[in-house]
């Protein structure tokens, strides 16, 4: 039976030979991360690879690592929103009040976008998004 260090150990390599950087799985959550993030970027290559022109909208709740490389590996073809508008601004300056919430930054949660899309799209130049969630 192995141990967690041995898990971890093995979970590490596997991460790094996906070409995430040490500095990305310096704690338990980003290394977890690392399984989710290589998943959505498995499936946005292979859409890419079946339809080249495809534009890619990634929604996040914190413009985190599988947003991040995402929109790094698809650099000119993705988009990334942020529901808790950090890292761009698509919700904050054009919802009305009683949208956003407060918690890090003012949020639009994923349950309100979706009751609401074509108010927040039409107001914001948004559209509804290819990959989005509570990805990190």
């Amino acid at each position: 039976m192995s141990s967690s260090g041995d898990r971890r150990a093995a979970g590490v390599d596997e991460a790094l030979s996906r070409g995430f950087s040490g500095f990305e799985l310096a704690n338990k959550p980003h290394l977890r991360d690392t399984t989710i993030t290589a998943v959505v970027l498995d499936a946005m290559r292979e859409i890419k690879a079946k339809r080249p022109e495809q534009r890619f909208v990634v929604m996040s709740s914190q413009a985190g690592m599988t947003a991040y490389h995402g929109v790094k590996e698809h650099h000119g073809t993705a988009e990334l929103i942020d529901t808790c508008s950090l890292a761009t601004r698509d919700f904050l300056t054009s919802l009305p009040p009683g949208i956003l919430s407060r918690r890090v930054g003012m949020v639009l949660h994923f349950k309100t976008y979706i009751q609401k899309q074509k108010m927040c799209d039409a107001r914001c130049g948004t559209r509804r998004p290819d990959i989005g969630g509570n990805i990190h």
